[in-house]
């Protein structure tokens, strides 16, 4: 979330604890990868940003960011093949330690591969200007 508020230029700094108890999937690792979750995030509040009232009351604005959300979420399944964390991983946070994913530094092979796919196609979806 941190990193795509620069990208789409989004303030408070607040907005960056949105996504902060997501980590390992809740712990259950069995639910989507939480890089996803904020980035699905992200893209609602650039596409509402501005914007005065509900996503309802936005109806092209709203459409704009289920049509990013989704096309993001496509890109990475075709690129990774899952969105479940605990796959994505192979590792499930509901029965492993936590502190051995951070200790033995699992992320780096695979969390920052997502994280780094994220960002990029991100960055293309602002560079593009298909958020206004």
């Amino acid at each position: 979330m941190q990193g795509l508020q620069e990208v789409f230029d989004l303030k408070p700094k607040e907005l960056s604890w949105i996504t902060c108890g997501y980590m390992g999937a809740i712990g259950s690792g069995q639910t989507t990868c939480g890089l996803l979750i904020s980035a699905a995030a992200a893209l609602g509040l650039a596409c509402g940003k501005g914007k005065s009232g509900t996503p309802e009351e936005n109806e092209t604005e709203r459409a704009r960011a289920i049509a990013l959300v989704n096309e993001l979420y496509r890109d990475f399944i075709d690129k990774f093949h899952s969105t479940e964390c605990k796959t994505l991983l192979d590792f499930d946070f509901s029965i492993e330690e936590p502190s051995r994913f951070i200790k033995e530094k699992i992320y780096e092979n695979k969390c920052d591969t997502f994280m780094d796919f994220i960002m990029n196609r991100c960055m293309d979806i602002a560079e593009q200007k298909k958020i206004s």
